[in-house]
């Protein structure tokens, strides 16, 4: 049984000489066109008289799941599929084992991942690369015989890089630029080490809308990452979902990217989880908010599904949490007594702030009498100067901002 293994691994490992050519990744602008693509090279057909030796191996078919690191994370720069001794390749024989292998590959976080399927069979990897930050993919693909041989070679966002790197071989293990972009995102993580998990996700937020830069641009590393976000202060959406997502990484807050359509437009913006509860947060368009005194709005952090599914559609939910319910203590208006579900609420909450000579903002959900707000501020005026209502695209809030004279 040892020396078996011990042919299988040598027979994998002398063929690598040809290699995938490029890893594609998937270009991002706020609103700026996500291509999902993937890549497939190097397809061969080969006669029958070419059979190699039997795929089928139960040897290889029950190696345990520790092993498959050593055995398929293949990190030779070149791969020979044409020349491949196939007998030791792990054999799938249905899409749920398919799924189950990769996707376990991917959240090991493997680069390189090979398998054999029977050759009519195709399955398409890209929902499961939109479930774990996997930003591209190279296919190649060979046929022998009534069996085809599938290579992946995969791309993550640079934030998955840096925390996987860090968490199995720490600091020193991080490559220059991962390592410039670590100590700028840990320098802050440090000076709100001592807040509460949702002041942290706050204090992330207005740290990334306050460092970011819009860009819509292409597909590059320095306009799509991390490092275009911390270290070179601009870039489209997946810059400000990644650095969102590292930040709250090294900050012990569980997060993620979502991908999908907003405004009718490709994009990306993220997920977290907060007393074991999904929210939703987008740096992008609250960065976009044109507001005088802080320079981004706050109406785009930790949003219930109920609401942000009003105008972002995503392409998958995370499984393991359930899903906030609706706007809660984890908002910024609700947590701030400064969410008015009704005319009567905004009115209570309008002549409180009057009462101590605050200026202030209140979110107002109009579905509850959209038409009493103007005669709220005319019954009201409370000595204010300006009042300054933003409408959203969202059929239902408002968020109104008071001024003092």
């Amino acid at each position: 049984m040892k020396l078996g293994r011990i042919i299988i691994i040598i027979s994998v490992t002398l063929v690598m000489t040809y290699f995938f050519t490029s890893a594609i990744d998937i270009p991002n602008n706020h609103s700026d066109s996500i291509t999902a693509d993937t890549s497939e090279e190097n397809i061969t057909d080969l006669q029958e008289e070419e059979t190699a030796a039997p795929i089928r191996s139960e040897e290889t078919k029950n190696i345990p799941r520790p092993a498959i690191e050593s055995f398929y994370d293949l990190t030779a720069e070149n791969l020979d599929l044409n020349n491949m001794n196939f007998e030791g390749v792990l054999r799938v024989e249905s899409k749920e084992e398919w799924y189950n292998y990769v996707n376990d590959c991917i959240s090991r976080g493997f680069h390189y991942v090979l398998f054999s399927t029977p050759s009519e069979v195709e399955y398409d990897v890209k929902p499961i690369m939109d479930r774990n930050s996997v930003t591209g993919v190279v296919i190649t693909t060979m046929r022998r015989g009534d069996t085809t041989v599938t290579a992946y070679k995969f791309t993550y966002s640079l934030s998955t890089e840096i925390l996987r790197k860090l968490d199995k071989a720490g600091a020193d293990a991080l490559d220059e630029k991962q390592s410039a972009v670590y100590a700028k995102a840990q320098e802050f993580v440090n000076s709100v080490s001592y807040m509460s998990d949702y002041e942290k996700t706050l204090a992330i937020h207005n740290y990334v809308c306050e460092n970011l830069t819009y860009l819509r641009s292409s597909d590059s590393e320095d306009t799509t990452s991390c490092y275009a976000g911390l270290i070179l202060g601009s870039g489209n959406c997946q810059a400000y979902t990644d650095s969102f997502d590292l930040l709250c990484g090294l900050a012990g807050i569980k997060s993620g990217r979502m991908t999908g359509t907003a405004s009718d437009e490709e994009h990306s913006w993220n997920y977290v989880v907060l007393d074991g509860k999904l929210y939703f947060t987008d740096c992008t368009f609250d960065d976009g908010i044109s507001d005088e005194e802080r320079g981004y709005g706050l109406f785009y952090f930790n949003l219930p599904y109920s609401v942000i599914s009003q105008t972002h559609t995503e392409k998958f939910i995370p499984d393991g949490y359930a899903l906030a319910g609706s706007l809660d203590n984890n908002n910024f208006y609700v947590r701030n007594n400064s969410y008015a579900g009704s005319p009567y609420e905004l009115e209570q909450i309008y002549n409180a702030l009057a009462d101590n000579n605050s200026s202030g903002e209140i979110l107002f959900n109009t579905a509850n009498g959209a038409a009493e707000l103007t005669d709220v501020f005319v019954k009201y005026p409370k000595g204010y100067s300006k009042i300054n209502t933003s409408k959203f695209s969202f059929v239902n809030y408002e968020v109104i901002k008071f001024k003092l004279s």
